[in-house]
C-alpha cells in the first residue's frame, strides 16, 4: 500500500521508454528523444514559474507536505472502526480502564479524542474541538492538493512553447539556404519540449495529485468513523451500538462484526423478507 504510487510511477516510465525504444527502431534513434534545450525549457521554466507564484519557503514546505502525503500509511475504514469496537468492548464506558488502554490505540486522532474523555470535556467542546482539527486537516490536505494541480498547467504550457519556437526557426529556415536536415531538427526539438511538458504533467504531477486526493478521501472517512465512535463512547454508549452505528458509515463488504451479531441479523434479515 505504501509504495504503490511509486510503484505505478516506475511501471508507467517503463512503458514509456518500450514505447521511445520501439518508436527509434530499436533503441538506434533514440537520441532523437533528447535534447538538453527541451529539458531546460519544460523543467527550468516550470520551477521559476513556481517560486514566482510560491514564496520559497511555501514551495519548499508544499513539497515536504506531498512527500509526507506520498509515504503516509493510512488505515483503513474497517480498521479505524475495528479498533474503536475493540476499545468500547475492553474498556465498557470506564474511565479508569480508558486511562489505562489508551496506550494501546494505534489511531492518533482515536488517541486524542480518548483523552479529551479522560480530562471530562463536555460533550458539546469534544465534538467542537474533533470537527475543527478535521478541518484544519482538510485544509492542509486542499493546500497541498491545489499546489500540485496548479503545478500541472505549466509543463505543458512550456512544452507547447519549446514547439513555437522550433516552428519559427523552421519557417526561418525556409526562406534560407539552409538545408533540410537543419529545418527537421530545429522542428524536433520543439516537438520534444512538448513530449516532455506532457509525459511530466501526466505521468507524474497529475498521478500524484490523484494520490492525494484518494488518501484525502480516506482520512476524511477515517475522521469521520473516529469522531462518531468518541461521541459515542463518551455517552457510555453500549459496544453493541457502536458497532452498528460505525458499520452504517462502511460498504456492506466492510462492516465489521466483532460482537458475533451478523450471522444471527443477516438471518433475521433473510426470514422477514
Amino acid at each position: 500500500m505504501k509504495s504503490y504510487w511509486i510503484n505505478g510511477v516506475l511501471l508507467g516510465s517503463s512503458a514509456l521508454a518500450m514505447t521511445v525504444y520501439e518508436a527509434t527502431n530499436g533503441g538506434k534513434g533514440i537520441g532523437t528523444f533528447f535534447h538538453i534545450e527541451g529539458l531546460i525549457l519544460v523543467f527550468g521554466g516550470t520551477l521559476t514559474t513556481v517560486f514566482t507564484v510560491y514564496p520559497l519557503k511555501l514551495a519548499i514546505a508544499t513539497f515536504k507536505n506531498a512527500m509526507t502525503v506520498i509515504g503516509k500509511q493510512s488505515p483503513t475504514a474497517q480498521e479505524t472502526a475495528g479498533e474503536i469496537i475493540n476499545f468500547a468492548m475492553e474498556t465498557d464506558g470506564d474511565l479508569r480502564v480508558m486511562e489505562a488502554s489508551i496506550g494501546n490505540i494505534n489511531n492518533v486522532f482515536f488517541r486524542e479524542g480518548i483523552q479529551m474523555i479522560i480530562d471530562r470535556l463536555d460533550s458539546e467542546h469534544l465534538e467542537f474541538i474533533l470537527k475543527e482539527r478535521v478541518k484544519q486537516n482538510k485544509k492542509d490536505y486542499d493546500q497541498v492538493l491545489l499546489a500540485i494541480k496548479g503545478l500541472a498547467k505549466y509543463p505543458p504550457a512550456f512544452g507547447m512553447v519549446g514547439t513555437l519556437a522550433g516552428l519559427v526557426a523552421m519557417m526561418k529556415g525556409l526562406g534560407s539556404s539552409v538545408g533540410a536536415g537543419s529545418l527537421g531538427s530545429a522542428m524536433a526539438i520543439g516537438l520534444t519540449a512538448t513530449f516532455y511538458g506532457v509525459a511530466f504533467a501526466n505521468l507524474l504531477i497529475l498521478p500524484l495529485a490523484d494520490n492525494i486526493q484518494y488518501k484525502n478521501d480516506i482520512d476524511m472517512l477515517n475522521f469521520k468513523i473516529v469522531l462518531k465512535g468518541v461521541t459515542l463512547l463518551k455517552e457510555k454508549t453500549s459496544p453493541l451500538l457502536i458497532q452498528e452505528c460505525l458499520n452504517s458509515m462502511l460498504n456492506a463488504s466492510q462492516r465489521v462484526d466483532l460482537l458475533g451479531v451478523g450471522n444471527m441479523t443477516q438471518q433475521q434479515n433473510q426470514k422477514a423478507a
